[in-house]
């Protein structure tokens, strides 16, 4: 699975621009933060692997929807035996269902009721008879899948865990697909269909999907067929002949045009909503090409029967590598014209390369779960270094180590003491055991390296497997015992930090490195550190290993040493810290050809105002490696000739002419910063709003509105039906304070056509927006938040419907209190005599009352309607509660639902 890592990207886009972003990685660095260190171990049980009563064999499923409902009928036969103790008894996770029967298949395939007792959460059967492993148990349960009712929370990578999304069912947003789909990871499964739910289980599978014949479905395995059903449903049937958790099964229903390609002959399709179709091989289109590659390079082929991916709407994650069948959330798919400033075939990457490492060869336990994500989140780096070579693959490995270096609390990567299996999906199990299989690659060897994934692979296929698997599968390739490696990147917490310093005495070089730790009581480090010496003469290595706290080594030399740099390959997953002067990092700029070298000598000289400072920037600006040239754009700024006419004109240069579409982004945005009031720039602006990019036009409008609001304002209009989210938001940013009550219809369109964080950053804009209107459009608008609230599938975005409904009802509430203060005074001014304004004043009171009454009411609704506890906590907390309805004399209060639905920007409920 892909998850947190694209959302919490998402929400530094939106609230930093293309400078700022940028600026942001150049200057991170490897800075120290301040941890207090416990262990996990004082305060939380051990999270043992789930004991095997049962093994799971074949799971069939028939199953068809009821979309008003939002509900799935189904029938689930099991095939299951005994692991190797007899038993008598069967528990079967099934959470939060309508048990309708539980059937047992005797061996003359006659069908007995069982008796059972169900929890809400399992299926309890106690047998007559014991089992023994020679048995098999056929089980037919008859039940009704609810998910909404389930109390689903989820975490910060999966959003929701009630494992089946009805999307859209009612047709309430004419912008939006109706779709339905499934997410099992990490036990959700069970929330859609009767299953032992644990990851050690391995089972083959069938699936028939009822639906209606305007529909596509997805599921795992081979399409078997279809049949059409007497009420005009169609019956699709899917097989899975191979062994897989049951948390990789999935189905996707919709309206999906497929993009069929194939590798040796088995299918690689992609599933879109029609008008995405034309772009589907733009996004998908390597995929045959990193099939042949990771087969070739872990030497075991792919093993599955085909390979399809589908993009839906409103999914809960970034990505989920279900066996077979991928699905990815809607921001992976993009245009071409989105394409010019970003893709995500790191993604695309990452999920394939889990159907080795996932579901060929599954985690035993959660607490494995870097056998998954860590493996998945290095295949990112092996396709990026296959497809487009090392120093691309480089920055991805960097960024990686950046991200880990940023998260806490500091916990072993393989972690038996979680307090939730949703908190293993961290920095650690993806990024940190992306880096560790990185530094063990630089350590053991390619050939080494990967004979030893191919035994680790061979050995388990079809099995779940844990960490000392992997380390034995080393240890047989190579007969070094690997204990040591295991036992302190994997298994304990933390990593190094490293105080790198050198200097020269006579014809000698000492090093000098100090190893201290994130926190007290973590162990100190054993590794190889390569060294690179920079002479006059040219670059020599050297290999030295690190096993103390505090060492000197010592090395003869007979050539000017320019300068002496640590872990020139960046295969450490350590925190180094190191200096260079601008006349050091020059030398190291013109000579190295390592991403990170280079990278760290842009940093020595961000805001020095030397000439050889100035001298290396400009020449980064100028580099063929386009983040180089945003980095040493950005930092120019700061130079010796930062702010000049010529640092202008070669950011005027740079917007014109750089090839590359986030270079252009970033120089109008920086001289939108750094010359705020330069009208003369007015026409590089508007000429920036005619680029392809989605990105130089969204920094365009964004300077020219600074600079000149109206023009820019009136100039929007014509952005405002593309479907760029970003570009999307940036326009409701624009909007927020106008005065005018003209983008109504823009901020629904807005809010119907995107999701998740953009949707809700949408969201706080148009509550900006109607914020300063009148009483009666705020109430027009607030229907549209109704709408929101009721019906959309994601919670936090009916979390932030409901937050907004409230606040525009404490404006509206302020109102009325200003409204009866005036008609007090000007009673008491009056001494009980009526005058025309005071009547003016009690007109407008009935008003505003009439609108409170129905603003009561849409909140009432709001609240009975929402199902999920964390939902409706979150508004609670808030202040979002039910109200007593006001009762308006002598006026007939407005009833929901409004009867002009186009301008409630609403659809009928469901008859």
């Amino acid at each position: 699975m892909r998850s947190s890592n694209y959302f919490f990207l998402l929400l530094s886009l939106l609230f930093f621009s293309a400078c700022t972003s940028t600026q942001k990685e150049a200057q991170k660095k490897t800075a120290t933060k301040a941890s207090t260190y416990q262990t996990s171990k004082d305060t939380i049980p051990y999270r043992s692997s789930y004991t095997k009563h049962w093994d799971l064999i074949h799971t069939q499923l028939e199953v068809h929807f009821d979309w008003n409902k939002q509900e799935l009928e189904g029938k689930a036969n099991l095939s299951l035996k005994p692991h190797f103790y007899s038993t008598d008894s069967l528990s079967i996770d099934a959470k939060g269902m309508d048990i309708k029967s539980v059937q047992q298949e005797t061996k003359d395939g006659i069908k007995k009721a069982v008796n059972y007792t169900y929890d809400s959460l399992q299926i309890h059967l106690k047998f007559p008879k014991s089992w023994n492993r020679q048995d098999t148990l056929q089980l037919s349960i008859h039940y009704l899948s609810r998910p909404n009712l389930l109390d689903s929370k989820g975490s910060r990578a999966i959003k929701d865990d009630k494992g089946l999304y009805f999307i859209n069912p009612l047709g309430v947003n004419k912008l939006k697909p109706i779709q339905v789909w499934t997410q099992g990871e990490t036990e959700a499964a069970s929330c859609w269909f009767p299953t032992i739910d644990a990851p050690n289980q391995k089972s083959t599978q069938e699936i028939s999907i009822t639906v209606d014949q305007r529909f596509t479905t997805l599921s795992n395995g081979r399409f078997v067929g279809s049949s059409l059903n007497a009420d005009s449903t169609r019956t699709d049937t899917w097989k899975q002949d191979l062994p897989h958790a049951p948390y990789l099964f999935m189905m996707a229903v919709g309206e999906f045009t497929i993009t069929k390609d194939t590798w040796e002959g088995k299918p690689v399709n992609y599933y879109t909503v029609p008008e995405d179709s034309a772009a589907a091989r733009l996004v998908f289109g390597n995929t045959p090409k990193m099939l042949e590659f990771f087969s070739n390079k872990l030497g075991v082929k792919y093993p599955w029967d085909k390979f399809s991916q589908v993009i839906v709407r409103d999914y809960v994650s970034g990505a989920m590598e279900n066996t077979g069948a991928t699905i990815y959330g809607d921001f992976v798919m993009k245009n071409k014209r989105q394409l010019l400033d970003d893709n995500h075939e790191d993604i695309i990457a990452h999920e394939l390369f889990h159907h080795w490492f996932g579901d060929l060869v599954t985690c035993e336990s959660w607490s494995n779960l870097s056998l998954n994500e860590s493996f998945a989140t290095y295949g990112e780096y092996l396709w990026i270094e296959h497809q487009y070579g090392k120093f691309h693959a480089d920055r991805h490995h960097y960024k990686d180590l950046l991200k880990y270096l940023d998260d806490e609390p500091w916990k072993p990567i393989i972690n038996f003491h979680y307090d939730s299996r949703e908190d293993m999906f961290n920095r650690h199990s993806y990024e940190k055991g992306g880096v560790v299989l990185h530094q063990l690659r630089k350590i053991v060897g390619d050939e080494a390296f990967f004979a030893a994934l191919k035994k680790y692979l061979t050995d388990h296929q079809f099995q779940s497997a844990e960490i000392h698997d992997l380390r034995l599968a080393f240890e047989d390739i190579t007969g070094q015992d690997w204990n040591w490696y295991f036992d302190q990147w994997f298994l304990t917490e933390g990593h190094p930090i490293l105080d790198f310093s050198y200097e020269v005495k006579s014809d000698s070089l000492l090093v000098h490195i100090e190893q201290k730790q994130v926190a007290e009581g973590i162990q100190v480090f054993t590794m190889p550190v390569n060294l690179q010496l920079f002479t006059e003469s040219g670059i020599k290595q050297q290999t030295l290993s690190i096993t103390k706290e505090k060492e000197t080594f010592l090395f003869k030399t007979l050539d000017d040493i320019v300068f002496v740099n640590i872990d020139p390959d960046n295969g450490l997953c350590a925190n180094i810290k190191q200096k260079q002067t601008p006349a050091q990092a020059l030398h190291v700029w013109n000579n190295s050809k390592q991403y990170r070298d280079k990278l760290w000598a842009l940093y020595a000289a961000f805001e020095d105002t030397t000439d050889t400072a100035w001298e290396l920037l400009s020449l980064a600006s100028r580099d063929s490696f386009e983040v180089y040239r945003r980095i040493a754009l950005n930092y120019l700024a700061d130079s010796k000739d930062g702010l000049s006419d010529d640092y202008k004109e070669q950011l005027v240069n740079s917007a014109k002419s750089d090839e590359e579409s986030k270079v252009r982004a970033l120089s109008i945005s920086l001289i939108s910063q750094h010359f705020p009031a330069d009208s003369s720039m007015i026409p590089l602006y508007k000429k920036g709003l005619e680029d392809s990019s989605y990105a130089v036009i969204r920094e365009s409008i964004k300077a020219l509105h600074k600079i000149k609001r109206e023009d820019a304002l009136l100039r929007a209009v014509e952005l405002e039906n593309e479907d760029d989210s970003y570009l999307i938001y940036t326009l409701s940013k624009l909007y927020s304070d106008l005065s005018d009550e003209s983008k109504l219809n823009f901020y629904y369109r807005a809010m119907d056509v995107t999701e998740s964080y953009f949707k809700v950053a949408i969201m706080r804009n148009y509550k900006e927006y109607l914020s300063t209107k009148s009483h009666e459009f705020i109430w027009k608008g607030m229907k549209k938040l109704r709408q929101i609230a009721l019906y959309d599938n994601d919670k936090s975005v009916r979390i932030e419907a409901g937050l907004i409904i409230h606040d525009l009802h404490q404006i509206h509430l302020q109102r009325l209190a200003d409204i009866n203060k005036d008609i007090a005074d000007q009673e008491k001014g009056n001494k009980g005599k009526s005058s025309y304004d005071l009547k003016m004043l009690k007109e407008k009171q009935a008003e505003l009352l009439e609108k409170e009454a129905a603003i009561q009411e849409l909140i009432n609704e709001v609240i009975h309607q929402e199902k999920n506890a964390s939902v409706k906590s979150a508004w609670e907390e808030a202040g979002l509660v039910l109200q007593e309805v006001v009762e308006v004399p002598k006026q007939e209060q407005e009833k929901l639902p409004a009867d002009n639905k186009e301008e409630a920007g609403e659809e009928p409920t469901e008859k």
